[in-house]
């Protein structure tokens, strides 16, 4: 439970401090489709910025009160992994979900070092297929919904990286955005200014995607993919900001050699 309470105050942690993360999607596949999935949030840069300013005032209430103490929470050295099936029996959303076989493959690893400037987020598993990673992708928030007031975290879990389609079938990999992600909700004044704000925070943010394959690339449509020199890795980089504000900056497909 402690190890559960200590992911769930980094998540708090994290939406508090947007600019200062970058994210990392990493997708390896194995020849019969199948491979491992993973998401990492690097928060290195946050560690300095947590000992500067008064996390009370911006937590809590006018005065900070009542404010959780996060400074003194987040400990000098952690290196600890969550199952995301523990965090979901210690919340009461276990016996709700579906799938439960993939989610008993999802971990979270945290890594926390503050004397070396490290503090990282990783949810990785793995997949029979490439479709699991559309409905992990599409569910994410699953992960810390404990139906307690933390909704804005969840929000910041599920919304920093855009749910896709995901193919791969032969020498084919497809990905491609929901034909509804591209859609943009009506704002009202206050949702107007809160998007404003988020922008900000996420300028410097950034998000970089990584497909390793069991074969060759041949040929890619995705934007800006830079194919590796063996010819096995394609690497999209781009700003976090361009991504949220652009549902398909990730579509493409990427056709491997027959050998």
């Amino acid at each position: 439970m402690k190890k559960i309470g200590f992911v769930l105050l980094l998540a708090v942690v994290m939406t508090s401090f947007n600019s200062c993360i970058n994210l990392t999607e990493v997708i390896t596949f194995k020849k019969n489709g199948s491979g491992s999935y993973s998401l990492s949030y690097d928060m290195g840069s946050m560690i300095s910025m947590l000992k500067d300013m008064d996390l009370g005032k911006m937590l809590g209430g006018e005065g900070g009160e009542d404010a959780p103490d996060i400074t003194s929470e987040l400990p000098k050295m952690v290196d600890t992994t969550v199952y995301a099936a523990n965090m979901m029996k210690a919340t009461g959303k276990w016996e709700e979900m579906d799938k439960k076989e993939l989610w008993e493959k999802v971990k979270v690893h945290t890594l926390v070092n503050q004397d070396k400037g490290i503090m990282n987020m990783t949810i990785s598993f793995d997949f029979k297929e490439a479709s699991d990673i559309t409905y992990f992708q599409s569910n994410m928030r699953e992960l810390t919904d404990s139906g307690d007031g933390m909704g804005g975290m969840t929000g910041m879990l599920g919304g920093m990286s855009n749910s896709s389609d995901f193919l791969f079938k032969k020498r084919t990999f497809k990905r491609t955005a929901p034909k509804n992600a591209a859609a943009k909700p009506e704002l009202n004044d206050e949702m107007a200014q809160q998007m404003q704000m988020m922008k900000m925070m996420l300028s410097d943010a950034t998000h970089t995607t990584i497909y390793n394959f069991p074969k060759k690339v041949k040929s890619t449509t995705i934007k800006g993919g830079v194919v590796s020199k063996d010819k096995k890795t394609l690497t999209i980089e781009t700003g976090l900001l361009d991504l949220m504000d652009n549902a398909n900056a990730l579509d493409g497909e990427v056709k491997l050699k027959r050998w």
